[in-house]
C-alpha cells in the first residue's frame, strides 16, 4: 500500500531538527511512497530543498498544502496549537510527543481523531 508522507517545518522555538532526512525520503520513495516536504523544512538541520528533491521529495510551499496531501506526518516535536486545525482524523503522526508531560496535546490529538 502506497502512502503519502509529509515533513513539515518544525515551528517550536529552538528546534533545529527535521522529521526526516533526505536519505530517509529516498528510502520511502524507493519503496513506492510519495513524500512531500515543506519548503525549508531541513534548512535548520543543514539540508536544502534541493537535497530533498534529489532524494525524490516534492517540495510544497506551506504546511497547509502539506497536511492537505499527506497521510502520515513525520515530525520531531508535537504539533503546535497553530497546527491543530491542519490535523485530519485520517492522519497518522510520528514524533516525540511526550504526552505524559503534556496531557493537553494528547487530548487535543485524540479529539482530532488522528493516530
Amino acid at each position: 500500500m502506497s502512502m503519502i508522507f509529509g515533513v513539515p517545518v518544525e515551528i517550536r522555538q529552538n528546534e533545529n531538527r527535521v522529521g526526516a532526512l533526505p536519505f530517509v525520503v529516498e528510502e520511502l520513495v524507493k519503496r513506492g511512497h510519495q513524500v512531500y516536504v515543506e519548503s525549508k523544512a531541513g534548512v535548520s538541520s543543514g539540508y536544502s530543498d534541493e537535497e530533498y528533491e534529489q532524494a525524490g521529495a516534492l517540495i510544497v510551499p506551506s504546511a497547509e498544502k502539506l497536511y492537505a496531501q499527506a497521510d502520515v506526518i513525520l515530525k520531531v516535536q508535537s504539533p503546535n496549537p497553530v497546527e491543530y486545525d491542519l490535523i485530519r482524523p485520517e492522519h497518522t503522526l510520528f514524533g516525540f510527543f511526550n504526552f505524559l508531560n503534556n496531557l493537553d496535546i494528547a487530548r487535543t490529538l485524540v479529539g482530532r481523531g488522528c493516530t
